[in-house]
């Protein structure tokens, strides 16, 4: 009777220790697919983000050769790309760790690396081969395990590069400078900062790639001085924007002075229309190629 009781309390062990393993593989497999999952989500956007800082440097650097930036703007567009592709690199480094993850939990990592060495036994010389028992059997699982283990196999597959393409939205917004601003004044105004407000909230929901502002003045005064006064107005227009809680890295903005005019400068009339600031915003998608 001593060695039965003792032959079932053994029994009962091995039953509870194979159980845990079971407990433990499924949840090592489990939060290793979702950081599978995680992981390519993130790397979508933060694809989005790097050809988005990739494009600014590129107009940055353009207008550096025109003489529209300053050396600083340029060092901080750089670093900004710096930035997105470092987080892109990394993101890609932690979803092959975590595909090799999930991988080892399936037992599969080893065959799918076609890893070998001539002094390891294989599974039938150490009496490990299993290929012929049932794996419910041996640690059974719930339904929704089994499906997430088909999802597994199925997820592990590397997706297709993903190319980012800008969708303008249909039309510019024209923000008149007189109802936004003061005589030659950079400094928002109630009805300007109003324009802006309504612009704000018509984008609530919307993925934006980026968000172009440019500022034009009128033929009166210098152009180097109308240059100034419009990449001056663009600023402002941005720093309110970043203010209602819009991303600062993808606002960008140009002053273009008098050289864009929509309107004929030798009226008053004219002159009104040209002093505007334009603002574009690019909204984001992607392409499968």
């Amino acid at each position: 009777m001593a060695r039965e009781r003792q032959a079932v309390q053994l029994h009962e062990q091995a039953r509870d220790l194979k159980e845990k393993a079971c407990r433990d593989v499924r949840q090592i497999l489990s939060i290793a697919y979702s950081d599978v999952n995680s992981l390519n989500e993130q790397l979508r956007y933060l694809a989005q983000h790097r050809l988005s800082t990739e494009k600014s440097l590129l107009a940055y650097r353009q207008q550096f050769d025109l003489g529209q930036r300053t050396l600083l703007d340029m060092l901080d567009s750089q670093n900004e790309y710096f930035e997105a592709n470092r987080a892109y690199i990394n993101a890609r480094h932690n979803l092959i760790v975590a595909q090799a993850r999930t991988l080892s939990g399936m037992g599969q990592l080893v065959s799918t690396l076609n890893v070998n060495r001539e002094s390891v036994p294989s599974l039938q010389d150490a009496g490990q081969d299993r290929a012929g028992l049932d794996p419910s059997e041996l640690c059974p699982q719930e339904e929704s395990m089994v499906e997430t283990m088909e999802n597994i196999k199925a997820g592990l597959v590397i997706p297709p590069r993903t190319r980012v393409v800008a969708a303008p939205l249909p039309s510019k917004i024209n923000l008149s400078a007189d109802t936004a601003f003061d005589f030659d004044k950079s400094v928002l105004k109630a009805d300007g900062k109003s324009k802006l407000d309504a612009l704000v909230i018509s984008l609530k929901g919307v993925a934006i790639d980026v968000v172009i502002v440019v500022g034009h003045t009128d033929s009166v005064g210098t152009e180097a001085y109308n240059q100034r006064l419009s990449l001056a107005r663009a600023d402002s227009v941005k720093t309110y924007l970043v203010s209602q809680g819009m991303d600062r890295q993808r606002i960008r903005t140009e002053g273009r002075g008098e050289s864009q005019p929509v309107a004929d400068n030798a009226t008053p009339e004219g002159r009104a229309r040209n002093r505007r600031v334009e603002i574009q915003v690019v909204q984001a998608r992607t392409a499968n190629k």
